[in-house]
């Protein structure tokens, strides 16, 4: 059961790497597992290699910096919520890929507190961090998703 919407952090995607999209060098390894990403990186960019990586956020960073991928794309709220997860990446900048470079996901950037229903009733309280304007926001999200036909995947 769902009970709050937190505040949503930034919805965007970003690159990590040596600069923005348009300065990565032909044949650059672009780490990504998601279709959609990945989609939208390579119609700006048919002449990059996207190949998938696993893991968490920490992870794939570290896969980076051991040279293993030229830039990954991830949710800017992933990176945030890191925090100085980033300190010791070297030279590699974050650069925002803007609504026009990588549509954001669905809800990306919103966390959600969800429950079993029968656990509901002594968890009602943690309904007080329920943030209406996201909470709006998301649901209007995933029912234009479901009207697309859009899965988890997207």
């Amino acid at each position: 059961m769902l009970l709050a919407i937190l505040p949503r952090g930034d919805p965007h995607d970003c690159l990590v790497g040596a600069g923005p999209l348009g300065a990565l060098p032909r044949g650059a390894r672009v780490g990504t597992s998601s279709l959609r990403r990945q989609s939208q990186i390579l119609a700006r960019r048919p002449d990059v290699r996207v190949e998938p990586v696993r893991g968490s956020v920490g992870s794939r960073l570290d896969r980076l910096v051991r040279g293993e991928f030229d830039a990954l794309v991830l949710a800017r709220a992933g990176l945030e919520r890191l925090g100085s997860g980033l300190i010791g990446m070297g030279p590699a900048q974050v650069t925002d890929l803007g609504t026009e470079e990588s549509v954001p996901a669905i809800g990306q950037g919103a966390l959600a507190i969800e429950c079993l229903r029968s656990r509901a009733g002594e968890l009602r309280a943690l309904t007080a961090l329920n943030d209406p304007e996201t909470a709006a926001c998301v649901t209007a999200e995933r029912a234009f998703g479901v009207d697309l036909g859009v899965d988890c995947t997207a």
